[in-house]
């Protein structure tokens, strides 16, 4: 019986260190900026990384987000909406192969760059804001061949004034666009979760399974000892 309660605590430590986070993880950080312009894609990577690695002042912040739509260092963090150097990194999973799309309507008043997997995808140094449709020339839309497998998706912007909603949208090969979210089932691998020292929550019934063979196996214990 001990053994058979052994085993069974391995098997579901094991598949708890398994489980995959069903979406993507998106990471939001805001600056104070009061500079202007960069003149490439790597430009604005190295400038907002820098002040990211900084502490936050009032009115900026660093934050996780459930879903990526109408967001805006105001919206986010109740602060200021001038001088803001922000970040947003969506780390998702794939399983498909193929071409994928992504599409980012934006407000960068001094530009911004697109980066994935650690390479510049885009960037465009001139007053950029989408007013909520995709249409307009000042959003950013990108086609990149993926293999199967966890990305990272970056995306860099400076805003002088007036920090506008955005939202950021991807296209899987034969998929259609969908909002970056913490429900859109692009998992991420076990790997990933290591790495950045996350924890899948497992279900209700896997706990309760957990619960009673913890509780045999210290009932059987207690027995042992008397």
């Amino acid at each position: 019986m001990f053994a058979r309660l052994r085993s069974t605590l391995i098997v579901l430590a094991t598949f708890f260190s398994a489980t995959t986070v069903s979406a993507t993880t998106i990471s939001y950080d805001t600056r104070a900026y009061t500079g202007g312009a960069q003149s490439s894609a790597a430009s604005y990577a190295a400038t907002v990384e820098a002040l990211v690695a900084t502490a936050f002042t009032s009115g900026y912040g660093s934050t996780t987000l459930n879903l990526y739509d109408n967001i805006s260092n105001n919206r986010i963090f109740g602060g200021t909406q001038s001088n803001i150097a922000s970040r947003s990194v969506f780390d998702f999973g794939s399983t498909t192969a193929g071409s994928w799309d992504f599409r980012i309507g934006v407000d960068f008043g001094l530009g911004g760059a697109v980066f994935l997997d650690g390479a510049a995808l885009t960037y465009r140094a001139t007053d950029m804001w989408w007013g909520g449709t995709y249409s307009a020339t000042q959003s950013f839309a990108v086609t990149a061949p993926l293999a199967a497998g966890n990305h990272e998706l970056k995306v860099y912007g400076l805003e002088g004034c007036c920090d506008g909603g955005m939202q950021a949208q991807f296209r899987a090969p034969g998929g259609n666009w969908t909002v970056f979210s913490a429900s859109d089932t692009l998992n991420l691998a076990p790997a990933f979760l290591t790495s950045h020292s996350q924890t899948a929550v497992p279900e209700p019934g896997s706990m309760a399974m957990l619960g009673l063979a913890i509780s045999g196996f210290v009932l059987i214990r207690r027995r042992a000892s008397v």
